[in-house]
């Protein structure tokens, strides 16, 4: 009928309802399907993706509540209680295989029923939407870091079965920044054998023949299996992860599970909000950039390393002309 909204009353609601104190009025899930559901948040990663997202509930007025899924419960009596409970969002956190999450996705679990946010991508059902480190971008990140600090030889390290989409997102980020270094500095991706103590023999060859001077992975273990090579790090090779969180290795990607927390509760919000609810084959997904961490297992090669956050201090303090 040719009405617009009005900027400045939008504002002005907008400001009232944030300024003003939030009282809880409803509550979401966080749906916890692990064998033994402490484990979880053992991992500080994902702790403070609860912590967050609870955090990021609360001052908007929800209360964020942990429902754990074992191999005795009743699925349906689940259904039944949140929505008894007028719980129509649920936040699915990082989930094991081993675990008891194909519980959930057998149908008897009504999932048109809820709004429904995935955290990251170690389940790929239901299809809602989800909020996940941008890991294509985290890996490129680190490329792009780890080549600032003077190494020539970045070779990549990972396990053969590449089924899983995490280690294919960093893995196709990888691929995409090597594609930006000169030819003669590709080094040819290393797959492991999920442990396999054929690992060990695989990773010396690979080092013999292709000379890294640099390794970046996914798996914290490494630095054990190189130096069981007798290859001291860094002084012979450099190593870094692309999770530096529940790592004794601290160079590499930091993943801001803060903000990933944050954006899940946000985006839940919004869902139920709108009131949409179900799985749909559109559905969206939110990446967080994660930030370089320096650690001593990659020391710089070069006498000044650039340094993105401390570059506008510089330009600040610089005299002016």
């Amino acid at each position: 009928m040719g009405y617009h909204p009005n900027l400045s009353a939008t504002n002005l609601a907008h400001f009232r309802h944030s300024s003003s104190e939030k009282t809880v009025h409803s509550a979401m899930a966080w749906i916890n399907c692990w064998k033994d559901p402490a484990d979880l948040r053992k991992f500080h990663q994902f702790d403070l993706y609860w912590r967050s997202a609870r955090d990021t509930a609360e001052s908007a007025g929800y209360r964020l509540e942990e429902f754990v899924v074992d191999a005795t419960s009743n699925v349906a009596r689940l259904q039944n209680i949140l929505l008894t409970r007028n719980i129509h969002g649920i936040i699915i956190p990082p989930q094991r295989r081993t675990g008891y999450w194909p519980r959930l996705c057998d149908g008897t679990f009504d999932w048109s029923r809820f709004s429904a946010v995935r955290i990251g991508h170690s389940v790929r059902s239901p299809s809602v939407s989800v909020v996940a480190p941008d890991q294509v971008g985290n890996c490129m990140q680190a490329v792009e870091e780890i080549s600032a600090r003077g190494y020539e030889r970045i070779g990549y390290v990972t396990f053969r079965d590449i089924r899983q989409s995490t280690q294919n997102w960093f893995l196709g980020g990888f691929l995409l920044a090597q594609i930006a270094l000169p030819v003669s500095r590709h080094v040819p991706v290393l797959y492991l054998e999920e442990r396999d103590s054929s690992d060990r023999n695989r990773l010396s060859q690979w080092i013999k023949r292709h000379k890294p001077d640099a390794i970046l992975t996914e798996w914290n273990e490494i630095g054990k299996l190189v130096e069981s090579l007798e290859i001291r790090v860094p002084e012979d090779i450099g190593v870094a992860v692309l999770n530096t969180l529940d790592c004794d290795i601290k160079a590499g990607i930091y993943q801001n599970p803060e903000l990933i927390g944050a954006a899940s509760a946000e985006v839940l919000i919004a869902l139920m909000n709108r009131n949409d609810r179900g799985a749909s084959p559109n559905y969206r997904t939110t990446t967080v950039m994660g930030k370089w961490q320096d650690g001593p297992t990659l020391p710089s090669k070069v006498e000044s390393t650039p340094s993105k956050e401390s570059a506008p201090q510089e330009r600040k303090s610089a005299p002016a002309k």
